[in-house]
């Protein structure tokens, strides 16, 4: 299952997709988050990150899971901390509801949190 934001209210919807089965986890979520990147297939359904957004990294460590977002995620949107809130909800109602064992979700834009301060600034 993929959630994807609908219409005008941005209301994430399940949209059922079949993803290959993969014995390593990391692989199995690198699968579904680049299913979700490439979009819905229900025309009600809109994208959930800008086309050309990548994801760069997948680390899952004791039921932490880390995943390093393209800048490009963010890029071009007015409100972008709004904006980045809809995209880190989307990415983790999907991890949790496809992978229940993860506890923890982290994600980065280009290996920092976004609208935090970079290190050693």
């Amino acid at each position: 299952m993929l959630f994807f934001p609908r219409g005008i209210s941005r209301e994430l919807i399940g949209e059922v997709r079949y993803v290959p089965q993969r014995k390593d986890r990391e692989e199995a979520i690198r699968l579904v988050v680049k299913e979700l990147f490439l979009g819905p297939a229900e025309y009600q359904n809109t994208l959930l990150v800008p086309r050309g957004s990548k994801l760069k990294a997948v680390i899952l460590r004791d039921k932490k899971l880390y995943l390093d977002l393209s800048k490009s995620v963010i890029l071009g949107h007015e409100d972008q901390s709004s904006y980045v809130d809809k995209v880190y909800n989307g990415i983790e109602k999907t991890v949790r509801f496809n992978f229940p064992s993860v506890k923890e979700i982290v994600i980065t834009i280009e290996g920092q949190t976004p609208f935090e301060r970079p290190y050693g600034s």
